[in-house]
C-alpha cells in the first residue's frame, strides 16, 4: 500500500512529485484557456454534512495523476475545519495494490461555498503557494446526495460519483447532457458499462 502524504517511499515521492507538476502545468493553461469559457454553475446551498463520507468513481476524463488507477477508485471527505475537508482518494493499481493520495479541500468565496473547493495534495509546506490547489466544483448532485457530478472550470476534469459502485442509466444519461451544455468534452468519458444499471 503506497500512502501519499509521508514517508520516503519511491512511489510517493514520484506520485508526489507528478501531482505538483500537473497542478503547475494545468493551472499555466487554465490561466491562459480557461478565460474564453463561460462560467459554471454549480450547486447551491450545498450541505457539506451530507456530501462527506466514501464516493465510488463512475466515470471521469482520463487524467495524468490518475494514470495508474484500473479498478476501485473512490474518495472518502471528512470536516477539518469550518471551512476545509480532508480527501482521502484511493484505487487499484495494475499490479492489484491499494493506492492512495490524502489531501485538502478548501471552501471559496464569501459566504464559504463548499460546492467551489480548492483541493490540493501537496505537502503542507508548499500549501502556500497558488499552483499547488486546483479547482474541484460540484455541477450537480441529486436529491438524496446518492450521486454527484464533479467538473473544473477549464473543462479538463470532470467526474461522476456515486455512493454505490453502480449508478442508474437516467441520472447517468442526465449528467452527461448537464456535462454537455457546460461544454465539457463528453466522449473522452471513460467508465465501465456494468456500473450503470
Amino acid at each position: 500500500m503506497l500512502l501519499v502524504n509521508g514517508g520516503n517511499h519511491k512511489g510517493i515521492n514520484s506520485l508526489r512529485y507528478r501531482q505538483l507538476v500537473l497542478f503547475f502545468f494545468f493551472s499555466c493553461l487554465s490561466s491562459v484557456y480557461g478565460q474564453s469559457l463561460p462560467e459554471i454553475e454549480t450547486v447551491e446551498n450545498l450541505n457539506i454534512g451530507k456530501y462527506l463520507g466514501v464516493w465510488h468513481q463512475i466515470a471521469l476524463i482520463p487524467n495524468y495523476f490518475q494514470k495508474d488507477c484500473v479498478d476501485d477508485t473512490q474518495a472518502e471527505y471528512e470536516v477539518l475545519s469550518d471551512d476545509s475537508i480532508t480527501i482521502l482518494n484511493s484505487c487499484l493499481s495494475l499490479g492489484g495494490e491499494r493506492l492512495l493520495a490524502a489531501g485538502i479541500g478548501r471552501a471559496t468565496g464569501e459566504p464559504r461555498n463548499f460546492a467551489r473547493l480548492k483541493v490540493s495534495f501537496a505537502p503542507k509546506w508548499l500549501a502556500w503557494i497558488p499552483f499547488v490547489w486546483g479547482d474541484y466544483w460540484i455541477l450537480s448532485i441529486d436529491d438524496e446526495y446518492n450521486s454527484v457530478l464533479i467538473g473544473s472550470p477549464d473543462r479538463r476534469y470532470l467526474w461522476i460519483l456515486s455512493r454505490q459502485k453502480f449508478i442508474q442509466k437516467e441520472i447517468f444519461a442526465d449528467y452527461l447532457e448537464k456535462a454537455k451544455k457546460n461544454e465539457f468534452d463528453t466522449s473522452l468519458l471513460i467508465y465501465k458499462l456494468s456500473s450503470l444499471r
